[in-house]
């Protein structure tokens, strides 16, 4: 084989590899030190519960078929997400946040226009929780507010328009929702 080819089928066989690996890599999540912490302990609840229900299934314990064994096939699958999430997770260091300038894991307050008020914190997708005002910093609104600081008033697009909001506060402390 002439040298020629065996460089360029080398080069190939290396762009089709590097294509592969570009596949398989994955973008990291920030979350806040509240949000790991959690996502730990549900991996470690689902744990004990898939030690508990491969327990009681080797014992027979498997009285009405097939139930059981969707439990299992639940336990595993969410035991797999998490375990992947926490591979792409970095849990953010709030002693390394900006004072006063919003974040992953900032307390937010904002005006609606010329309307309500409202108080949430800014926490990586995992996390999210309309009901505990938790909203992601890749939403429309968390895009729109990292980086902000009290006093900054922005258009958030929302629908098929733009909504005005004026940050009042920015704090790092989760005590504050």
């Amino acid at each position: 084989m002439p040298g020629w080819m065996s460089t360029t089928r080398s080069a190939h066989m290396a762009s089709l590899v590097f294509k592969e690996v570009e596949v398989y890599q994955v973008n990291s999540v920030m979350v806040t030190p509240e949000g790991w912490r959690r996502l730990h302990d549900e991996l470690a609840e689902l744990e004990s519960q898939r030690m508990l229900w491969a327990a009681e299934t080797q014992a027979g314990a498997d009285t009405d078929g097939g139930s059981d064994l969707s439990t299992g096939a639940l336990i595993y699958q969410r035991i797999e997400e998490i375990e992947r999430l926490l591979q792409r997770a970095e849990p953010v260091d709030r002693r390394h946040m900006v004072p006063g300038t919003v974040g992953v894991g900032s307390a937010v307050t904002v005006k609606w226009g010329e309307g309500d008020e409202e108080t949430f914190m800014l926490v990586g997708p995992p996390e999210v929780s309309l009901r505990d005002s938790r909203i992601s910093y890749e939403s429309p609104v968390g895009r729109a507010l990292v980086g902000r600081k009290a006093g900054d008033e922005i258009a958030v697009p929302v629908g098929q328009g733009l909504a005005r909001l004026s940050v009042l506060h920015v704090a790092h402390d989760p005590a504050v929702l």
